[in-house]
């Protein structure tokens, strides 16, 4: 069983969208670590947002932490989840019913508690929106950092495919190298062989992923 983790290196990171953002604090600031960075509101306009993200293969979300301010009412309190909804806007987020609601409390946006999911709703997830739906009372909604946690939705991620598919070429080809003479020949079949198994691994496992998708 795989073990629940983070997720970030699963996020499409050059493929982020969020609508209401503000562009001098855009939505990749929620995804950084840092402090002094954050998604902000458009001040000119509501404190709501929807931040969209999409992973590079299905995942299986566990927990959510949402990080901000409620010192001075910045962060979100009522954030709405929809699992593969990628054209949602403003409208569809207020009227069709979300995955899950969460309501943070200032304990949970403040240290960055994790928001524990609906595990069953959330098992084959290629993309998630976020409506940031109601702040702690400011006119402008800041979100300094977003964290997901659970696992890849296949028991073998394709990153971990490509890794094991080239380890096994390699070896085929450091171990195929012929002598001389008769040594080729007879070095032949050996790495024949171990080529055959290499590739017969490889299929193993991309159909394993395919079942397990």
């Amino acid at each position: 069983m795989a073990t629940v983790a983070s997720l970030d290196e699963f996020i499409e990171k050059t493929n982020l969208e969020c609508l209401n953002q503000d562009e001098a604090h855009p939505v990749e600031h929620a995804l950084e670590a840092n402090k002094d960075t954050f998604l902000s509101s458009d001040p000119g306009t509501d404190p709501e947002l929807i931040m969209k993200v999409k992973f590079r293969s299905p995942v299986k979300l566990s927990s959510i932490a949402v990080h901000g301010s409620s010192e001075d009412e910045t962060a979100p309190k009522l954030v709405k989840i929809f699992v593969n909804a990628e054209n949602i806007g403003f409208d569809e987020a207020q009227e069709n019913e979300p995955t899950q609601v969460l309501t943070l409390t200032p304990n949970d946006v403040d240290v960055g508690e994790k928001n524990a999911l609906r595990f069953v709703k959330f098992q084959n997830v290629n993309s998630l929106q976020l409506f940031f739906a109601e702040n702690f009372g400011s006119d402008v909604t800041k979100v300094r950092q977003v964290e997901f946690f659970g696992q890849p939705a296949s028991s073998l991620d394709m990153k971990d495919l490509t890794t094991v598919a080239r380890a096994l070429s390699g070896a085929s080809r450091g171990s195929s190298a012929p002598a001389a003479g008769c040594a080729a020949a007879s070095g032949s079949a050996p790495a024949a062989g171990r080529a055959a198994v290499a590739a017969a691994a490889v299929a193993a496992a991309a159909a394993a992923a395919a079942a397990a998708a």
